[in-house]
């Protein structure tokens, strides 16, 4: 049993795919974790066992030769790093032409006192 959380934001994680497997065995005890980030192994056996903490979006974690011994619970808190340590890079494209050149009309600069001459019908 244990429990799982986000070193960054440090608040539970949702849905970690928790696995633990004897060395050289087949057999493998799996749980999921909750809202809470608790998860619980249901009866694994007295062993030595390699254990998997798994999400998306998360690095996976292991940890090895963990000793479980008889008549006793290991209670581990485990913190995942996202695969992301750094905000992804964003980067936007646009037209950096200022001229049209597919025109050939111009333009002019036109003051006040050209404005004031200009006669009005």
């Amino acid at each position: 049993m244990g429990t799982v959380i986000d070193v960054r934001t440090r608040e539970p994680v949702v849905d970690v795919v928790v696995s633990a497997r004897a060395p050289g065995s087949d057999r493998q005890w799996m749980a999921v974790t909750d809202a809470k980030g608790d998860y619980r192994l249901q009866d694994v056996p007295p062993g030595h066992y390699t254990l998997h903490w798994e999400k998306e979006v998360y690095e996976p974690h292991v940890l090895s030769d963990v000793q479980l011994r008889p008549g006793r619970n290991l209670r581990i808190q485990t913190r995942l790093y996202t695969r992301f340590r750094y905000p992804p890079r964003v980067e936007l494209f646009t037209d950096s032409r200022v001229v049209d050149m597919s025109s050939s009309s111009t333009g002019i600069r036109v003051e006040a006192n050209f404005i004031r001459r200009v006669p009005l019908r």
